[in-house]
């Protein structure tokens, strides 16, 4: 299984729970960029939702 990542054991923690409202608050409906984030948002839910983790890990930086 080259180049695919397996799926991680681990749980999420309280501190993710508490950042996921705050990225979608900021990147969601804050910004002005808010309609690119929901428009991403779906296609990954969609088409690769293994991904969505570390997409929500990219905008918490």
């Amino acid at each position: 299984m080259e180049g695919k990542r397996l799926k991680s054991k681990r749980s999420i923690t309280w501190h993710e729970v508490r950042l996921f409202p705050i990225i979608v608050w900021r990147q969601g409906v804050v910004r002005s960029t808010r309609f690119r984030f929901w428009w991403q948002l779906v296609a990954i839910a969609f088409q690769k939702p293994h991904l969505l983790y570390d997409y929500f890990v990219a905008l918490s930086r």
